[in-house]
């Protein structure tokens, strides 16, 4: 039986499998830091500014 890995939306605290999920990678400048945080669609979308554009499709239930 495959395993289905699950993350957590950085922005509602509840768990979603990684393949439904957002993955956004932040780093920070002049420097090789980095982490990859995970999000529903629909709570991204939520939270980032009308005004901002978006160049994929988040518009999915998950």
């Amino acid at each position: 039986m495959e395993q289905i890995e699950t993350v957590m939306c950085c922005f509602c605290g509840k768990s979603l499998t990684h393949k439904d999920s957002v993955e956004i990678e932040i780093s920070i400048a002049n420097s090789e830091e980095s982490q990859c945080i995970f999000s529903h669609k629909k709570c991204l979308k939520k939270v980032l500014d009308k005004n901002v554009p978006i160049g994929i499709d988040i518009d999915d239930e998950n």
